[in-house]
């Protein structure tokens, strides 16, 4: 893929940048961000994983098979939306998180449309898939809202919690999304 920002009625989406791993870290370090995610975020996280992870992400950028974005609301950043490929060669998978001082300010909701967006218009993905912790009624309305529709759930291991939880798996194709924007 490519570099890219994109600009929402908000919102900076842009490619993370060495100088965001001391933010991510303090961000999405929190246990509440970390509970309600799976395996990808530690707690509590270690010095220099925000490096490492913004390395790799850059990486996969360039090897078409992620496009993370940093999020920027009045020029901080705030949290991280993107679209990464699941490794079965279909589809792309929605994931995000966002700093806990933001919470219920719409902001996922309109950096996750953007990102569907790009990932339907730019990139032609046929379909997305999404996943939300069945305690985390907030991200289930986000998915909702974009058109995602249930598939199927199963037990999942979540790494801060150490216990099976029940992971709820969504999938939104570009004809439906097409279809809700008329």
């Amino acid at each position: 893929m490519f570099e890219l920002t994109i600009k929402t009625q908000r919102l900076l989406l842009r490619p993370f940048r060495p100088a965001d791993a001391r933010r991510i870290q303090d961000l999405a370090g929190e246990r509440e961000i970390a509970i309600m995610t799976g395996p990808s975020i530690p707690h509590p996280y270690p010095d220099g994983a925000a490096d490492a992870w913004i390395a790799k992400q850059t990486q996969r950028r360039r090897e078409g098979k992620s496009q993370a974005f940093a999020v920027e609301l009045d020029g901080a950043l705030v949290g991280s939306v993107g679209i990464d490929d699941t490794g079965k060669g279909t589809h792309f998978e929605l994931g995000y998180w966002l700093g806990k001082p933001y919470w219920g300010r719409g902001i996922v909701s309109e950096a996750a449309a953007a990102v569907v967006e790009f990932a339907f218009g730019w990139l032609n993905q046929p379909a997305l898939v999404a996943g939300y912790l069945a305690d985390n009624p907030a991200s289930g309305r986000i998915l909702d809202k974009l058109g995602f529709v249930r598939t199927h759930t199963r037990m999942a291991f979540q790494h801060v919690r150490q216990c099976e939880v029940e992971l709820i798996r969504l999938r939104l194709t570009k004809d439906a999304w097409a279809a809700n924007r008329v």
